[in-house]
């Protein structure tokens, strides 16, 4: 067999200098056998770079959602890094800045392996004034493209360089049906949501491209109980749009505990037993009009601290006087100092189930044994689903717009900062290294203690 062509390179030296195109087919044919050898051999140091990039292009918003997560992701330097020529929007939060053309060219030698980069983040993209460029270089390099918008700035320009750029795919986040739940939980009218999409399937279909052609079309939706009810109607709605898939998630309270808690729908049995009756007849709905769907799994339970939830026929009334209540009060980012102190009562919350028996069984991280190829067989059957549902400290990165590199958007574990170090220097580094050491020993809930992703 040929001998595979060196993972990194001086970063000084272009992709396509120092692999020809036939050197890198091949490359990418074996990626997917060394991505597997990788996980059955329990590294720590991978042979393989991300098999899924994001690249954060701005964490500015021109839109204040309630129930945001960026409030919660303030970097040091945030108010003058990144920032550069004339202001395009007033952001609604706080200092923030838009990914360099520096940091972007550093983030080309992390994308390598890359099947699938997403340029999207905590703001939104479409309002970085070099999105379509660097979509564009993405493309050429023959990566997989997406991008996740609030769907504000689907203008006729902007819906035909989507289908110039033939992005692969484009999610619109929607978190209602009428007017007055989408201005009230996104402050936006539905005329300018789904104006948007009426414009893109538009351009699609004059290109002659159908519901299952790039640029496709999904739709992210965040469960909750003010909203949960306008999921069938807006199921048949998209139906209008080519929609390709409908997604919904759990709503995230991070930002916003006191408003947002209450709404959680899986705290109550009666309230989760109707939701989900709601999921599978929006499901039954989207499969009879051909949409696809891709929905999160209700959890049966949480962290154990949730607040109490409200009555489902008056959660929206509630919710909108709690928007109401909180006014125009400008949101703020969250200091560094509050975010690492909710970490250490997650960590210490976890550290006081594991004294009563509920965790890993001997050695390991927590109990000072950190072996990068431990055996898996102390890890209970619910820890070894936990670690299957998710593989992001093997396959995946988040490059802030500032150039640091986090684990993924939920825990953002900080990485490394391609600012001060090389691809090879980030991806497998000490802190990816310690990340995927807790992985194998301890299992996934032990690392990311208040991830939704294991609530379930």
């Amino acid at each position: 067999m040929a001998i595979l062509p060196t993972l990194w390179q001086p970063r000084s030296i272009d992709l396509d200098q120092r692999l020809g195109s036939g050197q890198l087919t091949k490359r990418r044919k074996l990626l997917p056998r060394l991505r597997e050898e990788d996980m059955k051999e329990r590294r720590v140091i991978l042979r393989a770079g991300p098999h899924h990039v994001t690249l954060e292009m701005t964490t500015r918003c021109n839109l204040n959602c309630a129930h945001c997560r960026r409030f919660n992701v303030h970097e040091e330097g945030s108010e003058t890094r990144g920032v550069f020529g004339e202001e395009v929007v007033e952001d609604l939060v706080g200092g923030s800045g838009y990914m360099d053309d520096a940091v972007f060219e550093r983030s080309l030698d992390l994308v390598r392996d890359t099947e699938w980069v997403s340029l999207t983040g905590y703001g939104e993209p479409m309002l970085h004034p070099r999105y379509f460029d660097f979509a564009a270089r993405l493309k050429e390099r023959g990566h997989t493209l997406d991008s996740i918008s609030n769907g504000t700035l689907l203008n006729d320009a902007n819906v035909q360089k989507l289908v110039d750029h033939r992005f692969d795919l484009l999610s619109v986040s929607i978190d209602g049906l009428e007017d007055r739940t989408l201005r009230t939980i996104r402050g936006v009218s539905a005329d300018v949501v789904f104006g948007g999409l009426e414009r893109l399937a538009k351009a699609k279909r004059a290109a002659g491209l159908g519901r299952d052609d790039a640029p496709r079309i999904s739709i992210n939706f965040a469960m909750g109980r003010m909203n949960i009810r306008e999921m069938p109607a807006l199921a048949r709605k998209l139906a209008e749009y080519d929609v390709h898939v409908f997604y919904a998630h759990i709503l995230e309270t991070a930002s916003w505990k006191d408003g947002l808690a209450p709404q959680l729908i899986y705290t109550d049995p009666k309230v989760r037993e109707e939701a989900a009756q709601i999921v599978e007849q929006t499901k039954a709905i989207c499969t009879q009009l051909g949409i696809n769907t891709d929905f999160r799994p209700i959890p049966h339970n949480g962290m154990g601290d949730e607040m109490a939830g409200v009555d489902l026929d008056s959660a929206f009334e509630v919710f909108e006087r709690a928007v109401t209540e909180r006014g125009s009060e400008k949101r703020v980012y969250k200091p560094l100092a509050a975010i690492d102190m909710e970490r250490r009562r997650m960590a210490e919350r976890a550290k006081a189930r594991l004294a009563h028996g509920d965790g890993p069984k001997g050695g390991g991280c927590n109990g000072g044994g950190c072996s990068p190829f431990a055996g898996p067989d102390r890890l209970s059957a619910q820890e070894k689903l936990e670690n299957e549902r998710c593989l992001d400290f093997f396959r995946y990165a988040f490059v802030t717009w500032s150039g640091k590199v986090i684990s993924c958007c939920f825990e953002r574990f900080g990485c490394g900062d391609l600012n001060l170090q090389t691809a090879e220097e980030v991806w497998n580094g000490s802190d990816y290294q310690k990340l995927r050491r807790g992985y194998w020993e301890d299992g996934m809930r032990w690392v990311c203690h208040g991830c939704s992703r294991i609530l379930d």
